[in-house]
């Protein structure tokens, strides 16, 4: 028998040892079974009383963190559940604008860089 459980043989009529026995016995399969740490308590006839039962142990995986993938400021950000694509550049066609006068068709580009009148 273990040895913590000496004070409880030496507390108990030696006539009694073998019901004390088979109730430690008793209450030590019990323990294992549910997996707590146990209160219990002797008298003299070797009768044990379980005065309290512990707390279920927690399990070693109860939480465990993970970084999330995206950050809080580009999950915010608008388009976030689009799929990407190739950025486009914009392109300039020269129908969507026709040009008013002749000499600004030959310098294509340059007619979005002059500055027009206050």
């Amino acid at each position: 028998m273990d040895p913590r459980y000496r004070s409880l043989f030496q507390h108990v009529l030696p006539l009694l040892w073998p019901w004390l026995w088979w109730n430690l016995l008793r209450l030590d399969a019990y323990r294992r079974r549910v997996n707590r740490n146990i209160l219990f308590q002797t008298d003299r006839m070797g009768n044990i009383r379980i005065l309290l039962v512990g707390d279920a142990p927690k399990p070693d995986d109860l939480y465990s963190y993970e970084a999330p993938k995206v950050t809080s400021r580009d999950r915010l950000a608008p388009g976030f559940c689009l799929p990407e694509t190739q950025p486009e550049m914009p392109t300039c066609i020269s129908m969507l604008a026709p040009h008013t006068h002749p000499s600004l068709a030959r310098i294509s580009g340059m007619d979005a860089l002059v500055r027009g009148p206050p």
